[in-house]
């Protein structure tokens, strides 16, 4: 038990040296990948006209990505706004991005959009679903891993 409340304190003490370092460039990073999220939806959208949409996969496919598409969308254009005012209002969006609301939208629009893919790939695979969802799980027990043991070493540097 001891573990995990250090655990989580290391990883607010990381969220707030996070939000303290929010730059220019890291936020254009963020609405650049937020505009590749509504992108991909895009592609996924355009390629699925070229097929016949029947069977519950490319359904799932498609509803993925008309959801996915404006959530990411919108939020990037809520960044571009930040963006646009300068470094002096970096401190309102940075109480914005812990907020209720946009943490939904990312998680909505990553969700939808991780759905839309697995119906294509189901569509074309079955098994390389469970690939798909192994290599999901896997990356993100690598992520988990590799930010612990920075937000633990963060707090105590071995340099």
């Amino acid at each position: 038990m001891t573990q995990k409340i250090v655990i989580a304190n290391a990883f607010t003490r990381l969220t707030l040296k996070l939000k303290q370092r929010t730059s220019s460039s890291s936020l254009q990073l963020v609405r650049n990948t937020c505009l590749a999220a509504s992108a991909t939806a895009t592609a996924i959208t355009i390629a699925l006209t070229q097929v016949a949409v029947k069977g519950t996969a490319l359904l799932i496919a498609a509803y993925g990505a008309a959801i996915a598409l404006p959530i990411w969308l919108a939020v990037a254009v809520v960044i571009e706004l930040y963006l646009h005012m300068g470094e002096s209002t970096y401190v309102h969006l940075n109480d914005l991005r812990v907020s209720r609301p946009y943490l939904l939208m990312q998680y909505v629009g990553a969700v939808s959009l991780y759905a839309s893919f697995c119906g294509i790939v189901f569509y074309l695979s079955p098994w390389a679903l469970l690939v798909f969802a192994f290599s999901s799980a896997a990356g993100a027990a690598y992520v988990v891993a590799a930010y612990t043991k920075f937000a633990l070493w963060l707090d105590n540097p071995k340099v």
